[in-house]
């Protein structure tokens, strides 16, 4: 009978086997051109099936040396002489060892070559020598002395005192304890709970020295220092209720009333301390006056108007027509617009020891600078320099294709950051001329009026940022781009 032996139908199809032969066949390596190799029956039986290999494909072959678990690599020729030796010696080859995938790799054989590490051969060498540890030896055992027996008397009588403090006591003797405890509770308080009961003298006396140190602190308050404040509670309908100190018949009697302190204490303020949060107040231009603490001013807002100069210029105050009433920094529920943000966040005027936003300004007053409104006038001069302007000054002095004219190069308009830089040139230029015109205006005084005290020494001020801020102010110029520190 012939039986496919794979499901492989197109790999397998041309596997022939005849179970008709049993293991009475010769089992020579081939008959008829059909190779004998051992099988198994359904109910567990042995017996041999024949393979036509000669007539098997490369495919079927391997397949067959794989069923085997045999090498199952190489050319036809190879597989069948590999199948002709397994048919020849079938107990010669270990079916149950998994056979290698990679018949060029396998486990080393011999001994290795290659010499042991070096912290091996450190470690070989330090323990070589040294005997293995014995399980006979016991623990060291220090030799007496007078240190060791003296501080061994002083362990022995300490144990001796917490022994005789804290004697053993079993679960019998805790629980009569905890018994007598609570009947001489019991019998001090009486059946009833009330204080009356009790007998006990010195608990009686405890009670009259704690309310005549009561009545002591009462008679100090009321005729104290402190009298008018807190003897006299005057009430609404203008009555004065005086405190007179208790008996200590009535102390006794209700020990707990008789400590009984007015209401109401008017103590006067006291000065360089306030018990109130700082605040601050600032007017905007509706006539809204904001007051708030240092706890509702949220930190400065991390926003950039490198990309949106409208926002800037909508945002920026609140008495000119671009005030859309919105705003980054919201306080109390009021938007402030940009040009306020000075006033909230400097640390000027704080009172002295209460830091106001400590560090904040200096982290904001830089991008504030760049955004604000510089329009410098000389009140002695009479004189407008109008290429010194800042940025919203210069969005708001014309159109935005007028304010793009000014900074276009090649056709191209300036970024955010070259705009600042020109208008920062524009500022340089300011300052040197001012420095110039101050030198020739002062002339010899000019060491002497534009200078500065450093260490003990006299300095002439050489910056002309220092010297254009200084000049301003001797000629009254008003300059509202000069930041607080």
């Amino acid at each position: 009978m012939d039986v496919d032996m794979f499901d492989n139908e197109t790999a397998s199809k041309e596997m022939v086997v005849d179970l008709q032969e049993t293991a009475e066949s010769p089992p020579s390596n081939c008959n008829n051109g059909r190779l004998s190799l051992p099988a198994q029956l359904p109910d567990g039986q042995l017996t041999v099936q024949f393979y036509d290999i000669n007539s098997m494909r490369h495919v079927q072959l391997s397949d067959l040396c794989r069923i085997y678990k045999l090498p199952h690599s190489g050319t036809i020729p190879k597989l069948k002489e590999r199948l002709r030796k397994f048919s020849r010696d079938p107990q010669a080859a270990d079916s149950r060892k998994p056979y290698t995938r990679n018949s060029h790799l396998g486990p080393k054989t011999g001994n290795t070559s290659s010499q042991k590490k070096k912290s091996a051969q450190r470690r070989e060498a330090l323990f070589e020598n040294v005997p293995p540890p014995s399980t006979t030896l016991g623990l060291p055992v220090l030799l007496s002395t007078a240190v060791s027996l003296k501080q061994r008397e002083h362990d022995l009588a300490w144990a001796s005192s917490i022994v005789q403090r804290y004697p053993y006591r079993t679960k019998e003797m805790h629980l009569k304890i905890a018994e007598g405890r609570l009947a001489a509770r019991t019998y001090l308080r009486g059946s009833d709970g009330s204080i009356e009961c009790a007998t006990d003298q010195s608990i009686k006396k405890g009670l009259d020295d704690a309310n005549a140190n009561i009545t002591k602190l009462l008679d100090y308050i009321t005729t104290g220092p402190l009298a008018d404040c807190t003897a006299n509670t005057i009430d609404n309908t203008g009555t004065s209720h005086f405190h007179n100190p208790a008996t200590n018949d009535q102390q006794l009697a209700n020990p707990v009333s008789t400590f009984s302190l007015p209401v109401a204490l008017s103590l006067p303020p006291t000065e360089g301390l306030s018990t109130s949060a700082t605040t601050r107040t600032i007017v905007l231009h509706s006539g809204l006056t904001l007051t708030f603490t240092e706890a509702e001013v949220p930190p400065p807002p991390a926003i950039s108007f490198a990309k949106n100069l409208p926002s800037l210029n909508r945002m920026w105050d609140d008495h000119s027509e671009h005030w859309d009433r919105q705003s980054v920094l919201v306080i109390k529920g009021t938007p402030i617009p940009i040009c306020y943000w000075k006033d909230i966040y400097t640390s000027k005027g704080s009172p002295k020891g209460r830091l106001w936003k400590q560090n904040q300004w200096k982290g904001l007053k830089g991008r504030w600078f760049e955004w604000k409104v510089h329009l410098f006038t000389s009140s002695a001069h009479e004189v407008v320099i109008d290429t010194i302007q800042v940025l919203i000054k210069e969005w708001r002095r014309g159109s935005p294709d007028e304010f793009w004219a000014h900074f276009v190069v090649d056709g191209k308009p300036l970024g955010y950051k070259a705009i600042l830089d020109k208008l920062a040139e524009w500022r340089g230029v300011e300052n040197n001329m001012l420095c110039e015109r101050a030198k020739l205006e002062y002339g010899e005084q000019f060491s002497s009026i534009f200078s500065y005290t450093k260490n003990g020494r006299k300095c002439v001020k050489t910056k002309a940022s220092d010297v254009a801020k200084q000049y301003r102010e001797l000629q009254g110029i008003q300059d509202n781009d000069d930041d607080d520190e």
